[in-house]
């Protein structure tokens, strides 16, 4: 029988864990659980959001305008997908972030306008897309 210890590291942040110290570090400047976090995919967009300051404004509770003209005054842990992306400079990252922080929700039986994936995906075709064109 073979037995072997080895060093298991934790993200302080998430409950993500791995072997590679190097690669946890990584992880742990970007991860999404991280208030403070570097966010790699605003590189890509080139754009810049200050996430702490994004946390705060997304903590306090939003008025909306209801179909009967009243402000109705909303849980702060409901958000709108499109006013979140517009807040975020179309940083989906950034977005999730914010989500996962928060714990947000969206509102009741809502078919949600933020797709983590499809948003993912869109962006990923766009950026090849523009790559594929300047190296032919």
């Amino acid at each position: 029988m073979k037995e072997i210890l080895k060093k298991v590291y934790y993200c302080e942040f998430c409950k993500k864990k791995g072997l590679s110290k190097g690669h946890m570090i990584r992880h742990e400047s970007s991860c999404t659980m991280n208030i403070n976090r570097i966010c790699r995919f605003c590189g890509i967009l080139e754009s810049k959001n200050d996430l702490p300051e994004l946390i705060n404004k997304w903590k306090e509770e939003k008025p909306i305008k209801s179909n009967y003209d009243q402000v109705l005054s909303i849980p702060a842990n409901i958000y709108d997908g499109k006013k979140l992306m517009e807040d975020v400079c179309g940083c989906p990252v950034c977005a999730l972030s914010i989500i996962r922080q928060l714990k947000l929700d969206m509102f009741p039986n809502q078919v949600s306008d933020f797709d983590f994936k499809k948003l993912m995906s869109s962006l990923w075709d766009d950026i090849n897309e523009e790559k594929c064109q300047y190296e032919y």
